[in-house]
């Protein structure tokens, strides 16, 4: 049975291999890359298989996210020789952290054309995550051939109205990512809303989920056997309530959880709430709810994993999303190497346009059922 588990297991991991070897010719040695992600360890395996394509580690530079920034492997990459910019782990509970990130991203970016002046190169790589490094590097980089990859759907309508002179691989928008991923999110999230439900020991029976995209309805679907759910959203073919005034219902519900991608409770609402509510975001930043004004009646604090109470209101993990709670993963690592292995085929693919062309490109959808294939096999 050990033997079993040892050779699925290795199975798994290798879907990166796999999505590596349906690609060829490719030769990253004249690449720099420069890149918006979580520092976690499914991502530094994706790093690692690039480096082996011939990525130098000294031409690649990375930002990451407080809240899901691990220092071991922020370690990890230090020690690969990759630049790793020191805002990555830094978080002021007092402030909303678009505005750090924001202000984070340009100061990288400043930094990182100023090192890559001094390095050969013929093509410049961007990862991102939420579209700020794409925004900022289009304003600021002209003359290069560069390729660029987004993989949320945060990120993608921040730029898609954007005039970029540049390919941007739409990895955020593939089948895979928002049929198969968001289940698995879905799973990992629940189970650290239940943890926070036994820490803070509040009876709950209503649920109101607002955004009902990808995201809202998987954990609908993973918490509507043990407790009443409704999902909010303002088109009305996701929504399951019928009366589109949101502040008239607010009062029903023990729980709010937030998977708009942007503010859906403002100071204002706070009032509204019932008291002992619980917030809980399942979305991307802390944008969900007025974290950091919450936030801003403690001491400032630089643990953006904490469950906090003010004035009759639970706001859980500093309001980042519970599926970043501290750990080295926001996916058991088998199952997130999905998700690399579309961001790993999305730069290979983009590598290999034959034609320059400019704006977001699909993934085509025979590679990503190639994916999938090895990936259920």
């Amino acid at each position: 049975m050990k033997r079993k588990l040892l050779d699925r297991k290795n199975k798994w991991d290798n879907l990166l291999d796999k999505t590596d070897n349906l690609f060829l010719d490719i030769d990253l040695s004249d690449s720099v890359l420069i890149g918006c992600q979580h520092l976690l360890e499914s991502n530094l395996d994706l790093f690692k298989k690039l480096f082996e394509r011939g990525l130098k580690q000294s031409n690649t530079f990375v930002i990451g996210k407080c809240y899901s920034t691990h220092s071991s492997i922020v370690k990890a990459f230090t020690n690969l020789g990759v630049y790793v910019d020191s805002s990555s782990s830094y978080f002021d509970s007092h402030l909303p952290f678009d505005i750090q990130f924001a202000k984070n991203i340009e100061l990288f970016v400043n930094k990182v054309l100023r090192l890559i002046k001094r390095i050969y190169f013929e093509k410049i790589i961007i990862l991102d995550d939420g579209g700020y490094l794409i925004s900022q590097i289009s304003q600021k980089l002209k003359g290069y051939k560069i390729l660029a990859v987004e993989q949320t759907s945060s990120g993608y309508w921040r730029l898609v109205d954007s005039k970029v002179n540049f390919p941007i691989i739409n990895a955020a928008r593939s089948h895979i990512k928002l049929e198969y991923e968001s289940p698995l999110i879905a799973q990992v999230w629940t189970n650290e809303f239940r943890k926070a439900l036994n820490y803070i020991k509040s009876p709950i029976k209503r649920i109101l989920i607002i955004g009902g995209g990808s995201i809202g309805t998987a954990i609908s679907n993973e918490l509507k056997n043990k407790y009443i759910v409704r999902i909010y959203d303002t088109e009305l073919s996701k929504s399951s309530i019928s009366n589109n005034n949101l502040d008239s219902i607010l009062k029903e519900f023990d729980v709010i959880i937030g998977c708009t991608g942007r503010s859906c409770i403002s100071i204002d609402q706070l009032q509204k709430l019932k008291e002992g509510i619980i917030l809980a975001s399942a979305s991307s930043s802390d944008r969900e709810f007025p974290s950091s004004h919450i936030r801003s009646h403690f001491l400032p604090d630089s643990n953006s994993h904490k469950h906090i109470y003010f004035k009759r209101i639970w706001l859980l993990n500093n309001g980042f999303p519970l599926n970043f709670y501290g750990g080295k993963n926001s996916l058991p690592k088998p199952k997130a190497q999905l998700t690399r292995s579309i961001m790993l085929a999305s730069i290979y693919y983009g590598l290999n346009l034959q034609k320059t062309k400019t704006g977001f490109i699909k993934l085509p959808r025979e590679i990503q059922d190639k994916i999938f294939e090895n990936w259920t096999k």
